[in-house]
């Protein structure tokens, strides 16, 4: 029996994230405290390999992982020797550039022997490789982070099915705050906009105690302000004031497409020390309290994440949703992702990314375009 409107539904059906555009980007390939000098990782982005190293200097390095000499993997046996990575068949070695800087026998490297490497930074305690599956380099930075009077980053990772467009969708869909954190009271302080390739918002809402001995207080709850900086799609950064506790954390969302529908979810989280601005012993005290403060704010940030992994995990994107009021800014989140979707849009159209890639959107609309 054919279903009526048959061909706006069809229009409107959703598209696995497996059949979704790699997005380019900086993505994490892993935490800083993973990469300890002399340490050599395998990692994918966007279905290629690589590996990413630290130098004896500290430099973190990601490079291709066939070795262009006779094809052995550098991920498997290689190992840092001061600059470079050394090949663990006939010992060549590569510095952060990709370039062979020598042979196993003591011989003068092949002319022109280099292997593709991969822009690396590294930001709050993160190790980010740029991907373009495009071919395009780096199109922008994300932002140094003070670290002075900050807590030691406490991290967790996980990995899922899902997309970067579909999790940081989450800065502008403020109907699920509610229905699936129990977050009320909710407050748009500064509505969401979109700049190039930064995306801001300010909300206000009360977090509801809802484990441990504090549920009972269940409905009390406390009032805290999230400001949300997105730096593309991979690149999330949440600060979040508790007045009335006179607590700050700061939390990344470091989203990593794996492989086509795969994804590597990085979270971190540090809170500000109080008195980190006062005399050696207001700093030690204060580092003390962040400290607590870090891996308590962490249990309730983890309980987010976790009870978001599994929608991720099994829902499907619909290109041309059907929206209500009350849902958050999701078109103007939309128009502002597909500037970093390559190949082909998620379905807004090549107008919407005109309109929005690296124009500023700015207001609520709760409208996604039609192509």
């Amino acid at each position: 029996m054919a279903v009526a409107g048959g061909a706006s539904d069809a229009a409107r059906a959703g598209v696995a994230v497996e059949a979704m555009a790699p997005p380019r980007g900086w993505f994490a390939v892993a935490f800083a405290s993973e990469l300890r000098r002399g340490r050599v990782l395998t990692r994918t982005v966007n279905g290629h390999e690589l590996v990413v190293f630290r130098t004896a200097s500290g430099r973190a390095a990601a490079l291709d992982p066939v070795c262009p000499h006779l094809g052995a993997h550098l991920g498997v046996g290689g190992r840092v020797v001061g600059e470079a990575v050394r090949c663990p068949f006939h010992g060549f070695r590569f510095d952060a550039t990709g370039a062979c800087t020598a042979t196993g026998y003591g011989t003068a490297p092949p002319p022109g022997l280099a292997v593709a490497a991969w822009p690396v930074t590294e930001r709050a305690g993160a190790v980010l490789v740029w991907s373009d599956p495009d071919g395009g380099g780096p199109a922008w930075e994300p932002p140094e982070l003070d670290e002075r009077g900050w807590s030691a980053w406490r991290t967790r990772r996980s990995d899922l099915r899902g997309h970067p467009h579909e999790t940081t969708e989450n800065a502008a869909d403020l109907g699920h705050l509610a229905v699936v954190h129990g977050y009320d009271a909710l407050e748009v302080i500064e509505p969401l906009r979109g700049d190039g390739p930064v995306l801001r918002a300010a909300y206000g809402m009360r977090r509801p105690f809802g484990r441990g001995p504090l549920r009972r207080l269940r409905r009390l709850g406390v009032r805290v302000r999230f400001d949300v900086v997105a730096h593309g799609l991979g690149y999330s950064l949440v600060h979040a004031h508790i007045p009335v506790l006179g607590v700050r954390t700061r939390q990344l969302v470091l989203a990593t497409p794996v492989d086509r529908g795969r994804l590597t979810l990085r979270v971190a989280l540090s809170a500000r020390a109080p008195g980190a601005d006062g005399g050696p012993l207001a700093r030690r005290a204060g580092a003390a309290v962040a400290a607590v403060v870090a891996r308590l704010a962490m249990v309730a940030f983890a309980h987010d994440v976790r009870q978001d992994e599994p929608i991720w995990e099994h829902k499907a994107h619909l290109p041309r949703p059907r929206l209500a009021r009350g849902d958050g800014p999701v078109g103007p989140y939309r128009r502002w992702a597909a500037q970093f979707m390559t190949g082909a849009t998620t379905g807004e159209g090549a107008a919407s990314a005109a309109a929005g890639g690296a124009q500023a959107v700015a207001g609520s609309s709760d409208v996604v375009p039609e192509a």
